[in-house]
């Protein structure tokens, strides 16, 4: 085969999932994750310790069954298509100390404008983003700026 030349996999198309279980599993983990997602958004729009406008729930109450809702589907999944615990759990301990130096940064003032100002440039450059993957990308910067800021002292 030629340099400038692709090969006939390329032109392959995608296969979707077609399997109903599979397809159930995913989509279901999915609906729930939207609906955890509103929930967080709610208590920071409203406040954690409010309560719903029109049905009274408390949106601490909410907030927590849609993370259990969330947590059983992700076990679900994880039996589902065998994925590979052991690597999500190392993936887990390395995430962790990211996160807690995200929100331990939060009271550090100049910090937290880097942060803000990583944010801005985000969402002026690429606005449909997901957030998660702008608050990913925050606090991997943030981070890196708070080692640096150790590193400097």
């Amino acid at each position: 085969m030629k340099d400038d030349e692709i090969p006939a996999a390329a032109y392959q198309p995608w296969r979707p999932m077609s399997n109903p279980q599979d397809i159930k599993t995913l989509g279901k983990l999915a609906e729930e994750l939207g609906e955890c997602q509103a929930a967080a958004m709610r208590c920071l729009i409203q406040g954690i310790e409010e309560h719903e406008p029109k049905t009274g729930y408390l949106n601490r109450l909410w907030l927590e069954d849609e993370i259990a809702d969330v947590l059983a589907n992700i076990e679900l999944v994880v039996a589902r298509f065998d994925l590979d615990k052991r690597r999500m759990e190392k993936r887990y301990a390395a995430k962790m100390p990211l996160l807690h130096a995200w929100h331990t940064e939060a009271s550090n003032p100049s910090l937290a404008e880097l942060r803000d100002a990583a944010m801005d440039n985000w969402l002026r450059r690429t606005p449909k983003l997901a957030l998660s993957t702008i608050l990913d990308e925050a606090l991997q910067l943030a981070y890196d700026a708070g080692r640096a800021a150790s590193t400097d002292s």
